[in-house]
């Protein structure tokens, strides 16, 4: 037997929760001893309930949950890319080192060679799909390729280092979701990491460049996330004066690299 005060705290819950219930739209069913999983609504697991069984990489493709995307090299066939489309109009507010620039571009002459990129793209059979830019808003917004990294299954998102990127991997993660590219995750507490730091080496290996741009938690949590899909990632550091892994190397074929001499570390040597 329940004493009235708490038969009252319990009725009233029971009260509270139905309200709360139906307010939400709820649905609620009571099974009676008798009832067959062949008589429960679908909702709560009855037999018109239909298993998904389909492996995420199987919804991946032309008339499918996400639209065919994903990579693991970097020097396939392209067939499908993101591009920033510049106004023409921009003025760019501050000095350039301010904004991390060398020299602010010539807003027509950046906007003239985006569409001349996007023409060549397309004729060589590319789809370019394209991020409308504010650049007065978010003047690095052109370097998508730092803003995620494409896998088979999808993006993980980058978490730019400089505070004068901050917020542009939310821009560009809604894109990608309109563009129906899965968003595998993204980095998370003090991890900060770009994609131009993460290069393939092949499809279950692939280097990080931790630096300026990339830190140390910025890999680890890579890494977790890349070793659940079985790829190995190894790490190299960054040189001084280079922004990215990117701008020190960059694989062109199966057996061929461009490599910056100079700034190439040795463990980067050792590795390729």
């Amino acid at each position: 037997r329940l004493e009235r005060p708490r038969l009252v705290r319990r009725l009233a819950m029971r009260r509270a929760s139905r309200r709360l219930c139906a307010s939400l739209g709820c649905a609620s069913w009571r099974a009676t001893s008798g009832t067959s999983m062949s008589e429960l609504p679908a909702t709560f697991g009855g037999s018109r309930f239909i298993r998904r069984t389909a492996e995420h990489r199987d919804e991946i493709g032309p008339g499918r949950i996400w639209s065919a995307c994903g990579s693991n090299s970097e020097y396939a066939v392209l067939q499908k890319v993101l591009l920033a489309e510049p106004s023409g109009r921009e003025r760019f507010r501050g000095t350039p080192d301010e904004l991390l620039y060398l020299e602010f571009p010539e807003p027509a002459k950046l906007r003239a060679q985006f569409q001349a990129l996007s023409e060549t793209l397309r004729t060589a059979g590319v789809e370019v799909v394209t991020l409308e830019a504010d650049l007065e808003r978010w003047p690095n917004l052109l370097f998508l390729r730092d803003l995620f990294v494409m896998t088979p299954r999808g993006a993980v998102l980058a978490r730019p280092a400089a505070m004068q990127r901050a917020g542009e991997e939310a821009i560009v993660a809604a894109r990608l979701a309109q563009a129906r590219v899965p968003l595998l995750g993204m980095m998370v507490d003090t991890a900060c990491a770009e994609g131009a730091d993460v290069l393939w080496l092949r499809a279950d290996r692939a280097l990080v460049g931790v630096g300026q741009r990339t830190n140390g938690e910025g890999l680890e949590q890579l890494r977790r996330m890349f070793s659940a899909w079985g790829v190995a990632l190894e790490h190299v550091p960054v040189p001084a004066g280079a922004q990215h892994l990117l701008g020190v190397f960059n694989r062109v074929d199966a057996d061929l690299a461009v490599l910056d001499d100079e700034r190439a570390e040795p463990r980067l040597r050792a590795l390729l």
